[in-house]
């Protein structure tokens, strides 16, 4: 069986749909926080595989 791969923005979006049912705060902010951290994750890899992105350049 083949898994589908999932992206850092739909596990995000997976937790905070979790956060929004969370009964206890503590779980709720804990799983808010790691949606944060995914996100920022998918950010950072759309900027990294962008086409327009150059190495730096050596002296």
């Amino acid at each position: 069986m083949t898994e589908i791969p999932i992206t850092p923005a739909q596990m995000a979006d997976a937790l905070k749909m979790r956060a929004y049912r969370a009964k206890s705060p503590t779980e709720r902010f804990k799983l808010l926080r790691q949606a944060q951290q995914l996100g920022t994750e998918a950010n950072i890899d759309k900027w990294v595989s962008s086409p327009g992105l150059k190495p730096p350049e050596e002296e």
